[in-house]
């Protein structure tokens, strides 16, 4: 199956380990000494309020399938990490 990188960018990835959706492409890492792609750049879907969400390499390798409209892969995003700040309601 060929994939145009515009067609690439607007699929929806999801974790074929946790069934939970990680986010869309955005964008591929290319190595350039032989022209493969090595990684796809997914951004999840929101990061808060007033956090831009942190872009995830996911590795060529870890893809198992391309879909019409989904890829599903066989890897799990880094937990983010904890806020500091105050904790609303005491919790």
């Amino acid at each position: 199956m060929r994939c145009r990188m515009e067609e690439l960018c607007r699929k929806e990835v999801v974790s074929v380990t946790t069934a939970k959706r990680i986010g869309y492409i955005t964008d591929v890492e290319v190595d350039a000494e032989n022209g493969c792609v090595v990684a796809v750049c997914v951004t999840p879907e929101a990061g808060g309020m007033f956090r831009r969400p942190e872009p995830v390499s996911v590795p060529w390798n870890e893809i198992v399938k391309i879909g019409p409209e989904t890829v599903l892969v066989r890897f799990s995003p880094p937990e983010p990490p904890p806020r500091p700040g105050k904790k609303l309601f005491g919790r």
